[in-house]
């Protein structure tokens, strides 16, 4: 769900990146696209810093775009998923599948997404990835997606390599299916999204596909953040989620982007500084 035309990055925004990143250099890095995931042929981009400026074993940020679980592609973060490459995180941004129709409805989207966590676990030595230090990331459809990685753990089979990552970053992501709904007009695309991602609207299929009913004391650090004027996903879904994992004793924060609707703001600076922040944090906590 983006409705904001790409035109690149402001100079504001890169240049507050740069100040919020501290003293260390950027560093080059490589891009390899459109690389096999997952057992359904889902494409990603991934970006691989060529020196270590965050220890030899590298976090890595699995980037999820929006979209309605209906539309929208990993070219999302084309000119994002680079300034955290250059920083030393390994990136890899994906698509997954999406619904068309009565295809590739619910669960269909959590496998693919677990899949992309499988494949850094699975190939961590090789890719010089830190198993222990992956992050999900993403913007509406993805924030939700990213949430579910951090709330609930699938099995990778006959490895036993778990999909639950160690850290999530929800932009405007609706956690809970169930309440709160946006109303009026604007209502109706939240709920037409989230009913055909379920292809029903019954309650207990909500409630089983919202992050929200799955946080618990071990679930991970969490940053959120909101336009206060998003009329798609009301702001409640981030505040509400926030306040549930502070709840449970998970280290948590919450940006609210006055007047932001739901997209990126003008200003990229407005959100990439708190992420920055955030994972500076998240990367001293062992």
């Amino acid at each position: 769900m983006r409705f904001r035309a790409w035109c690149g990055l402001l100079l504001a925004g890169m240049v507050a990146w740069l100040l919020a990143a501290g003293p260390a250099r950027a560093v080059e890095f490589s891009v390899q696209r459109d690389l096999v995931y997952s057992s359904s042929g889902q494409l990603m981009d991934l970006y691989q810093p060529l020196s270590s400026p965050l220890g030899p074993a590298r976090p890595a940020i699995v980037m999820i775009h929006g979209g309605c679980w209906a539309w929208g592609s990993k070219e999302e973060y084309l000119d994002y998923a680079p300034l955290f490459a250059e920083r030393g995180f390994t990136v890899m941004a994906i698509n997954y599948r999406l619904v068309s129709g009565n295809k590739n409805q619910w669960p269909a989207q959590s496998e693919d997404v677990s899949e992309a966590v499988w494949y850094l676990r699975r190939n961590a030595e090789v890719l010089g990835v830190n198993p222990g230090k992956i992050a999900a990331m993403g913007m509406s459809a993805g924030g939700h997606l990213a949430g579910w990685l951090a709330t609930t753990e699938r099995l990778e089979p006959g490895t036993g390599l778990s999909s639950k990552v160690q850290a999530v970053i929800s932009y405007a992501g609706p956690w809970s299916l169930v309440k709160p709904m946006p109303k009026g007009v604007s209502g109706v695309v939240l709920i037409g999204c989230a009913q055909g991602l379920l292809g029903t609207w019954a309650v207990p299929a909500r409630k089983q596909a919202s992050p929200l009913e799955y946080v618990s004391a071990t679930s991970p650090p969490a940053l959120f953040i909101h336009g206060t004027a998003d009329v798609v996903v009301p702001v409640e879904q981030s505040r509400q989620a926030n306040e549930a994992l502070l709840a449970e004793g998970v280290p948590s924060w919450i940006t609210l982007l006055p007047g932001v609707g739901h997209e990126y703001p003008a200003d990229d600076s407005l959100w990439l500084v708190p992420v920055q922040r955030f994972l500076t944090w998240w990367l001293g906590v062992e």
